[in-house]
């Protein structure tokens, strides 16, 4: 018998019939729900994202295979969505309604149970907030501006994780340092605007500014979001020193201005000549009375130096 006419083996024909296609589809589906459900979205949950994703797309097109109709239709969409993106990826950013949506953003997290690793409305934790917050209002804009660019900008923000720390050191180009003060309480908030963010100086810790002296983050003390009037405040994390930084997203030239030199800082802050800024970039971490195992601040997922210091109150 010719070996090209051999019948596929029982297994494979049931898994590549139209029912088994659908079953593989279905399962991609949950996994991807699931997934999505989880708080906690590390390098692997991504990954899982993606690859169920890929498999329920793959397994409903074949289970489409023989109605051509439907799949031209699919393959039309996605072309159409991939050729908007391309071609409105360099469309100019709203940048005042991007930041009044982050602002909602950010306010539709209050009251969210903090959770080391966190980055969805199940939990999240200090660095998550200020990215799901853009990520969030990215894709909200993409969609009601029509632009390419903001949707470049919420899937690398997905893609790319990044702790408190390295949004202090503009990762990947996404941040840019503004000016330094002793504490978020004695910060001039006049040159800030809704959407900017405060690191710590050692990098275990975001906040994020609201406007009119309110701030906002997720905080391991009191175990959720909250917001907090600046000038009226007893919280422990406003009385450190901290960094001011913004998204890039929101300037309109790219360039941030450095109001603490007077000079324009165009890449990371490890530029400047800041102390905090140095050699191995390895600072000290800050003990909070509530913040977690070992007194540290979880947000910190890159190594700090072992040298612990008590936080001022």
């Amino acid at each position: 018998m010719n070996s090209a006419h051999l019948p596929a083996p029982p297994v494979l024909a049931r898994l590549f019939s139209t029912r088994g296609c659908l079953t593989l589809a279905l399962a991609g589906a949950v996994s991807v729900g699931i997934l999505c459900w989880m708080p906690i979205a590390s390098g692997g949950v991504r990954a899982g994202l993606v690859g169920s994703g890929a498999l329920a797309v793959a397994a409903a097109i074949a289970a489409l295979r023989h109605r051509p109709r439907v799949l031209a239709a699919f393959a039309a969409l996605v072309l159409l969505l991939c050729t908007g993106v391309a071609t409105t990826r360099n469309r100019k950013v709203d940048t005042a309604a991007l930041r009044t949506q982050i602002t909602l953003e950010l306010r539709d997290h209050l009251g969210v149970a903090y959770t080391w690793g966190g980055e969805n409305r199940r939990g999240i934790d200090c660095s998550g907030l200020p990215r799901n917050a853009l990520r969030g209002a990215a894709i909200k804009q993409a969609i009601t501006h029509l632009n390419g660019r903001l949707a470049i900008v919420a899937v690398d923000q997905w893609w790319h994780d990044s702790s408190a720390a390295a949004l202090g050191e503009g990762y990947r180009n996404n941040t840019s340092f503004l000016f330094e003060a002793d504490s978020i309480i004695a910060a001039d908030d006049s040159t800030l605007q809704p959407g900017d963010f405060a690191i710590t100086a050692n990098g275990v810790h975001a906040v994020c500014y609201l406007g009119d002296h309110h701030w906002i983050h997720a905080s391991p003390d009191a175990g959720k979001v909250i917001e907090v009037n600046a000038r009226n405040t007893n919280d422990g994390w406003f009385k450190v020193p901290v960094k001011m930084m913004r998204w890039r997203v929101l300037e309109n030239d790219h360039d941030s201005f450095d109001r603490s030199t007077g000079r324009t800082a165009e890449n990371s802050p490890e530029d400047s000549d800041s102390p905090w800024f140095h050699g191995e970039r390895k600072l000290p971490c800050v003990i909070s009375p509530a913040s977690g195992e070992n007194g540290r601040c979880p947000s910190a997922r890159h190594a700090c130096d072992s040298r612990d210091e008590e936080r001022p109150t």
